[in-house]
């Protein structure tokens, strides 16, 4: 008995030898072969870098919190200058960089702007260093200040709470008005 079937390939009508052949030639065959096992290959390789990517990202973790009972860095593992912070110098100043400036790569600009304020708040001239410090916008973004290394200066983390959206002059007025009670 002849039977016409699709072939699963190329679909192209076929007559088939037996009712479960499901291809027209060896070539059709070979390519299924080949698609089913680069499938095979790709869902094994995916499942592999998965686990392997949980794996990195466990011990990234355990890496970490090593380095912190350690005392060092939580990020590079080198020894913190400051006991307050959990980072190097370096890891800091990174970090305030992607956190207020948008990118880790202001880490260096960070830095030579604390030594050129040297180590000193702006506001108080009392020594300040990381993990009692913090970056500043001179001109708030609020208020149409942006985020370049020319609009921010390093100041205690308390007077940056409460200088919060105030430029630089209403800030200062306010420091007056407040001194002249006080005086």
């Amino acid at each position: 008995m002849k039977v016409i079937a699709l072939c699963q390939v190329c679909k192209s009508k076929f007559e088939a030898k037996t009712h479960n052949q499901i291809y027209c030639c060896k070539k059709c065959r070979a390519k299924s072969d080949y698609i089913r096992n680069i499938k095979k290959r790709r869902s094994t390789s995916l499942e592999y870098r998965n686990n392997n990517k949980e794996k990195q990202s466990l011990n990234r973790i355990k890496w970490r919190n090593d380095n912190i009972s350690k005392g060092m860095c939580h990020q590079c593992g080198k020894i913190p200058k400051y006991k307050n912070i959990l980072s190097c110098c370096s890891c800091y100043f990174k970090q305030a960089g992607a956190q207020h400036l948008g990118s880790r790569k202001f880490g260096t600009d960070l830095e030579k702007l604390y030594l050129e304020q040297g180590r000193i708040c702006t506001y108080t001239l009392s020594d300040i260093e990381p993990g009692t410090m913090s970056l500043d916008h001179i001109k708030p973004k609020s208020r149409g200040g942006d985020n370049s290394i020319h609009n921010v200066q390093w100041i205690l983390k308390e007077l940056n709470v409460v200088k919060n959206s105030m430029t630089h002059e209403e800030f200062i007025n306010l420091c007056k008005l407040i001194a002249r009670n006080f005086v």
